[in-house]
């Protein structure tokens, strides 16, 4: 859902911030995933190529928890592979940072990885090519990439918008942080990202900002 506003929302009492320093519980997080929940190929792709030439001493590591190597772009698979396979290329590749803040950067390569799909440039361009239109159709893109998730963007000034993710249980508050960031970066734009962790770890409420 995508609403013009000229007002604000403040944080509520249960928000809290990430800590890109810290190391995210992987096993909290695929409890709490549906088994339902599912993701496209391309993004277990885009990381798979982005990180494996990193790591070609630790390929094991890469794939530790994981049943299968390759994945099709436009097939659907378990989010929970997903979720595993980026947090072992988070820590294989930026362990040095924990793996919040790998997760972050691995989080910079899903939209490219998204506009390079045709269903991706259908969505992206169907309503116009500047970043407010694209910001526009966040919601839909999320729809087509994770058919459980809900996101509404609120226009709260120029080249200033808050975003709210829910049921967005592949990392929201750091992963999908970086897609934020990455999806700006890529329009060359310098991005300004806030996240606030809200009451279930599924959720959050991003204000983003760009120069």
């Amino acid at each position: 859902m995508f609403v013009e506003s000229s007002k604000r929302s403040g944080p509520t009492p249960d928000d809290l911030p990430p800590r890109f320093h810290e190391e995210v519980d992987l096993a909290a997080y695929i409890r709490a995933c549906p088994r339902e929940a599912t993701t496209r190929g391309a993004f277990f792709q885009r990381v798979h190529e982005a990180t494996s030439a990193a790591v070609v001493g630790d390929r094991e590591r890469l794939f530790e928890g994981l049943d299968r190597r390759s994945w099709f772009p436009f097939q659907s698979y378990p989010l929970t592979e997903f979720m595993r396979l980026s947090h072992n290329a988070a820590v294989v590749s930026f362990g040095s940072f924990g793996s919040a803040e790998g997760l972050r950067r691995i989080g910079w390569m899903a939209y490219p990885s998204f506009a390079s799909t045709m269903a991706g440039r259908v969505v992206i361009f169907a309503l116009g090519n500047t970043l407010d239109d694209i910001v526009a159709v966040v919601p839909q893109a999320y729809k087509h990439t994770l058919p459980l998730a809900s996101v509404d963007v609120t226009r709260k000034g120029e080249s200033h918008y808050e975003i709210v993710m829910r049921d967005v249980h592949s990392f929201v508050d750091t992963y999908h942080c970086g897609v934020l960031e990455g999806a700006l970066v890529a329009h060359g734009r310098r991005p300004s990202v806030s996240v606030q962790r809200l009451a279930r770890r599924c959720d959050a409420r991003f204000i983003v900002r760009w120069q």
